[in-house]
């Protein structure tokens, strides 16, 4: 009994996700379409939403390093950091 009960909830909640999902994607791809409408004729304003819905995003993550006790967030800091760390790792390793 016990079984058969668990297996029809489990089939419940399969097909509500299935449902559920299926409703977003639609609801976003209708307003994905007239979004594309409203601005036909303006292409800058398409590639933003054409990248948007294909998870195309420039977003920076914000990178902390830390260095002798010191947190920098500042990009160019923070490459020019791990260049001189990775440089320097080699010789530091063939004297041990």
């Amino acid at each position: 009994m016990f079984h058969q009960w668990s297996l029809l909830y489990f089939i419940r909640h399969t097909e509500r996700n299935k449902l559920n999902q299926t409703l977003h994607l639609t609801k976003c791809s209708h307003f994905e379409k007239k979004k594309l409408e409203n601005v036909k004729s303006n292409t800058h304003a398409t590639w933003k939403i054409l990248n948007e819905v294909l998870n195309r995003n420039k977003s920076r993550v914000n990178t902390v390093f830390r260095s002798d006790n010191m947190e920098v967030s500042d990009p160019t800091e923070v490459n020019n950091r791990k260049y001189r760390y990775f440089s320097s790792i080699g010789p530091k390793l063939t004297k041990k």
